[in-house]
């Protein structure tokens, strides 16, 4: 094994690659040679190194932390709604299983409020859901997300009114995400209806997830 410590500024190491009747030889210090074995704990790769090559450690949190997985909800609560038609949170938390939860809008304001509920969250990198809104384009429908910081709900995105009865399905990222969970990991969204009602207009909601 060779050690750092026991060589002189001055030593170097010639390095031969022979190919034929051509040899091609290197010569590097210490200070090059052991720049280059040098490892580097680095999660985040920032340092763009060309010479250091990462820890198991840091490759792994690299890796993780670029794989994504979606989350879905434990719990599915109605506000506000009339009679819903489904089986509960199970029907939301597969997208394409044939499983749709359907709520119908009420007269009174809000419309509808429906609420999904996480637990165990450490990280959040954004929102999914696949939604039909079939309704009117005058009625406001926003996914909302529990801001733990400022104990408001923050509206992330507006669900239109569907166009030719087509699911809507969306991923986007949440800006400042730490404040969608809390310490104990528990998280909340919200589908919401902002204005008054109508009994003949539904929300179907086939998917939603935290994406992480």
């Amino acid at each position: 094994m060779i050690r750092k410590d026991k060589l002189n500024d001055n030593d170097r190491f010639i390095l031969e690659d022979s190919v034929g009747a051509l040899t091609k030889r290197f010569t590097l210090f210490k200070d090059i040679l052991f720049g280059y074995l040098k490892s580097i704990d680095e999660d985040a790769m920032g340092s763009d190194s060309s010479v250091h090559v990462p820890t198991q450690q840091s490759v792994k949190a690299y890796v993780d932390n670029k794989t994504l997985t979606f989350n879905s909800p434990a719990t599915l609560t109605v506000n506000t709604g009339g009679t819903p038609v489904g089986t509960g949170v199970s029907d939301v938390q597969t997208m394409l299983d044939g499983n749709i939860y359907q709520l119908p809008e009420v007269t009174g304001t809000p419309g509808f409020d429906i609420e999904f509920a996480w637990t165990g969250i450490t990280r959040i990198k954004g929102f999914a859901f696949r939604v039909l809104y079939v309704g009117t384009s005058t009625h406001q429908v926003t996914f909302r997300a529990y801001n733990y910081n400022t104990t408001v709900w923050d509206v992330l995105f507006e669900i239109p009114a569907s166009l030719g009865y087509n699911y809507r399905c969306n991923q986007f990222p949440a800006s400042n995400m730490a404040n969608y969970f809390d310490s104990g990991g528990n998280a909340k969204v919200k589908i919401y209806h902002d204005t008054a009602g109508n009994a003949s207009h539904d929300l179907y909601v086939d998917y939603v997830a935290i994406v992480n």
